[in-house]
């Protein structure tokens, strides 16, 4: 499923499984949306009671995500106007399975308006193979908000098995940010986001803002 421009998509107790994107982003999903000067564009899609099983890519087994805010190239920061992409997880939904051979196994999220909030549901089992981010992969401001749910059994081949967040250095308001809701099933331990019984077979260097 490819997403883009202003196109909002609700998939409604449903299953995408078992299919794959050789060296590009999203097995399952991929939502995207390019620069804008003059105008704002806000694609979205939401899964309710619905399942992603054993999808592969690059990077995002299940989900990839790439949107930028208008960037001032004069004062170095992000404005008002420019693009986003939201992922958005609820109900019953399950994220299991899915392989990326480089970064994010469930969810990869890359550009400053992308976007991912887990609302509820379960992320288990996904895996990547090349290096971080056993479930969830953000950097460059990319959102990650985790209201409700389990994110649990991922595995990282270096860092994060859970989940991995990277700041890009040197421009102004350019980090990725992770929120988590309390009552949520997760526990924090010091440089590292540890999920229940997600592995990373490197010790993680992540700060979280």
């Amino acid at each position: 499923v490819n997403i883009g421009g202003s196109a909002n998509v609700k998939i409604t107790g449903s299953e995408i499984r078992d299919n794959t994107v050789t060296g590009a982003s999203g097995g399952a999903i991929y939502l995207a949306s390019g620069w804008a000067y003059d105008g704002y564009y806000n694609c979205v899609c939401e899964i309710v009671d619905t399942k992603l099983n054993g999808n592969s890519a690059s990077v995002g087994g299940a989900v990839g995500l790439g949107a930028s805010l208008f960037h001032d190239g004069i004062n170095n920061a992000y404005g008002g106007k420019g693009v986003t992409a939201t992922f958005i997880m609820d109900g019953k939904s399950i994220i299991d399975g899915n392989t990326a051979s480089y970064r994010g196994g469930a969810v990869y999220l890359t550009g400053n308006g992308s976007r991912f909030l887990m609302k509820n549901g379960t992320i288990t089992n996904n895996t990547t193979t090349g290096y971080e981010g056993g479930a969830i992969w953000a950097t460059n401001y990319g959102g990650v908000t985790i209201e409700k749910g389990t994110i649990s059994g991922n595995t990282a081949k270096t860092n994060g098995g859970a989940i991995y967040m990277k700041a890009n250095i040197g421009e102004k308001n350019d980090s990725a940010k992770l929120a988590i809701a309390t009552g949520c099933f997760l526990l924090l331990l010091v440089c590292s986001l540890y999920c229940s019984t997600n592995k990373a077979y490197a010790k993680e260097q992540t700060e979280f803002i």
